[in-house]
């Protein structure tokens, strides 16, 4: 008894510190670095323990790190993040595959940060493998019987937007373009549906944003401002403006009803800009 209650304290003491380090990751609450080596202790106290399930979150923790913490590449308490290390995030990302099966929850999560791998690098061909990994990644939520994730819905869309904007970019065969924005659509309209009904209104931001970029490249600017001024007012919630923030929203507003929506979408821009 007395063994086992000490194997459950460690491991407690385990989750706990990779709880820690992932939500300074995501949150930016801490410098990119002190979160990875935060998360690399977390993976050796989980391999020590032979924890499995902390394990793979582990290395997928520290390869997210590897990869800049965000898109952005920035952390709030610290100055510009490293050059992501794609190779390196893959080789972690490869060992948590490795400790996954076809019907294991854990492995949409390590698909969804792989096809976030490869979004990082240039080109359509790796936009195009971005979208065959998040289309995994949806498909091993489904074989696991865990219930439809939002972010892998919005993970699904982005990558099918940014491959199409690659393609038109290197000048190559965009026959199916139309039907990719309007599935990309099609699926942040779900992700916003389903993060509303849970009430998680990070990931509702995020596809409402997304959603935004898949109308304006179909031309619609009139429903890409309409869900940027979603985003916003769940972004703001109760926060205190400054009045350069409060001015480009009231700009926003002024240009929406004049029907300039390319003017409305600027405005916005500058409005989030300003919120970072």
């Amino acid at each position: 008894y007395k063994i086992s209650s000490a194997n459950g304290l460690k491991r407690q003491a385990c989750d706990d510190l990779y709880n820690l380090h992932v939500a300074s990751l995501r949150w930016r609450a801490a410098p990119l670095e002190e979160c990875l080596e935060g998360l690399r202790k977390a993976l050796a106290q989980a391999e020590d323990l032979k924890y499995t399930a902390a394990t793979v979150r582990s290395h997928v923790g520290v390869a997210l790190a590897l990869l800049g913490g965000d898109a952005k590449g920035q952390s709030q308490a610290g100055s510009r993040a490293r050059k992501p290390d794609v190779g390196a995030a893959r080789a972690q990302l490869s060992k948590a595959l490795e400790l996954t099966s076809s019907t294991d929850a854990q492995r949409a999560e390590v698909l969804s940060v792989l096809s976030f791998s490869h979004l990082l690098e240039a080109g359509s061909s790796s936009a195009a493998e971005a979208v065959a990994l998040a289309r995994a990644a949806l498909d091993a939520g489904d074989k696991s019987r865990a219930r439809k994730s939002a972010t892998s819905l919005t993970n699904l869309a982005v990558a099918l937007l940014i491959e199409q904007e690659r393609r038109a970019s290197e000048g190559l065969e965009t026959a199916g373009a139309i039907d990719a924005k309007k599935e990309a659509i099609s699926l942040l309209e779900e992700s916003v549906a389903l993060s509303r009904g849970e009430g998680a209104l990070a990931p509702e931001a995020d596809a409402l944003k997304a959603l935004a970029e898949a109308h304006a490249a179909l031309g619609d600017a009139a429903s890409a401002v309409d869900c940027l001024l979603d985003a916003l007012r769940l972004r703001l919630g109760e926060r205190d403006l400054s009045r350069a923030a409060q001015r480009a929203i009231e700009q926003v507003g002024t240009c929406k009803a004049s029907g300039d929506f390319r003017g409305a979408l600027e405005a916005m821009a500058t409005a989030h800009a300003l919120l970072q």
